[in-house]
């Protein structure tokens, strides 16, 4: 269901990188993993919302306008209640995810997780983070499996 649906829609800007550091890890040395975690790809905006976008973007050289719109419509895309909920959903269902991942491949790893943030994403982590198991302005947090020792944005 969802997850499937996740899966496809998550494709693109990297955002979220988590890490699980090993202290003990059953014959191996300590180690590191890192795994990124990606905004939906499939995010559409309506015309009204290129249109304001435009009116607003600095006139100039092309790329400058283009980055402009793409780190601005992500914005209204993750602060909007009908697609903030599917950003929220696909950053989690990812991180727990590469959490099952990581813990099938090193039974008994009792080490710690960071998780590392860039950008927007660290917006969408700490948020995940601090409202955890609440709903907040219609988007419902879950809580990961696992506890976040150390959150580098």
């Amino acid at each position: 269901g969802s997850r499937n649906y996740c899966k496809a829609a998550c494709s693109g800007v990297d955002s979220v990188c988590s890490v699980f550091e090993g202290e003990e890890l059953t014959s191996s040395p300590p180690t590191h993993s890192y795994m990124s975690a990606e905004l939906p790809n499939d995010r559409t905006h309506s015309n009204e919302s290129a249109e304001m976008l435009a009116a607003c973007s600095p006139d100039g050289v092309a790329e400058i306008r283009a980055f402009t719109r793409e780190t601005l419509m992500d914005f209204f895309y993750y602060v909007h209640p009908a697609h903030g909920q599917l950003v929220v959903d696909c950053v989690a269902a990812q991180l727990i995810e590469q959490w099952h991942i990581f813990s099938t491949s090193h039974p008994g790893w009792n080490g710690r997780v960071s998780v590392l943030a860039h950008s927007l994403g660290s917006t969408i982590i700490f948020d995940i983070l601090s409202h955890a198991g609440s709903t907040v302005d219609g988007i419902t947090y879950p809580t990961l499996p696992f506890p976040v020792n150390c959150f580098f944005a």
